[in-house]
């Protein structure tokens, strides 16, 4: 929530009364210069214990929290290695009339949207020469505000309102699209493997017809017969699991990075269970499919060994 110099005071009675915990803070939209690319992005600055209590900021390589210092600024994985910056690394920040002011990255967090650059209220007044004087507000605890954002607004001073509820629901609508295609593209690839398998399955029996059709007269069962043809089976499809899952982790991964950008971030860590499921429902609809073109062993004919 942004307000005008005039609002902390009415603001803070009516959140008192409210009975709502909140943070204060200064928050500004900053450009952002590294390597010749200049960008926009939001900048949170507040004391180093509000700044822990509001932001879980970690290190993206040890999961350890990340804390601003006293001189730098901290900014997103993403943004980072967008622009090629490491820690220790001097980025310019530009102020509403332009002008540049050189700062020294001392942290790189991991963050997926919203806060690009944060610093401490010490750190601003090193790199910009002036106080920062809190002009926003950020609510604890508070899913909606539905319901008294008209009062908050009329209060003489508040600038705007924005929600992490609705940025949520925004993101979350996007990926609901993103299910369904995913969906539509599983069950295109499921079809596809059922002819697939179907066809490899009988080309197989064909080209075996005649060494099983010798396994029979010599008297194994149709069970050891079909035991015989599975094993193979078995190892085939065990290894296009093993395949399909170290490729498809790569092509994730690789695609998960392609659409990120600057200012947002996926979560790329692999997911155990997600490759347990995925290999026990390819498993299962192997065996479905073995199993209807197994069928033919049992109505093998003498006739065949010619």
């Amino acid at each position: 929530m942004n307000l005008s110099k005039t609002a902390q005071e009415d603001i803070q009675a009516f959140l008192d009364e409210k009975n709502v915990s909140y943070t204060k803070m200064h928050s500004r939209s900053v450009s952002f210069n590294a390597g010749q690319k200049i960008t926009a992005g939001q900048m949170l600055c507040a004391d180093r214990e509000s700044i822990a209590q509001i932001l879980h900021m970690t290190d993206p390589q040890t999961g350890e929290q990340v804390v601003p210092g006293e001189h730098g600024i901290c900014i997103m994985r993403r943004t980072a290695e967008y622009y090629h910056v490491n820690v220790g690394d001097t980025v310019i920040l530009y102020d509403a009339s332009m002008q540049p002011y050189e700062v020294t990255v001392e942290g790189i967090y991991q963050y997926y949207t919203g806060v690009g650059f944060v610093m401490t209220k010490d750190a601003y007044q090193e790199v910009f020469g002036t106080q920062a004087r809190d002009n926003s507000f950020l609510l604890h605890d508070c899913k909606d505000i539905s319901g008294f954002s008209d009062e908050l607004r009329s209060i003489k001073g508040v600038v705007s309102i924005s929600s992490n509820v609705s940025l949520y629901r925004s993101a979350m609508n996007a990926l609901t699209a993103m299910r369904y295609i995913i969906l539509v593209l599983v069950i295109a690839a499921g079809v596809m493997a059922y002819f697939i398998l179907m066809n490899l399955a009988n080309m197989y029996i064909n080209q075996k017809k005649r060494e099983l059709t010798v396994m029979r007269v010599n008297g194994f069962t149709t069970r050891e017969v079909i035991s015989y043809v599975a094993r193979e089976t078995v190892v085939t499809t065990f290894t296009g699991i093993l395949l399909g899952i170290g490729v498809g982790a790569v092509c994730g991964y690789l695609i998960l990075r392609f659409v990120e950008h600057p200012g947002a971030g996926f979560y790329l860590a692999p997911s155990l269970s997600a490759w347990l499921c995925s290999a026990g429902i390819t498993a299962l609809y192997s065996i479905g499919i073995y199993a209807l073109s197994l069928r033919k062993v049992k109505d093998l004919k003498l006739t065949d060994i010619m």
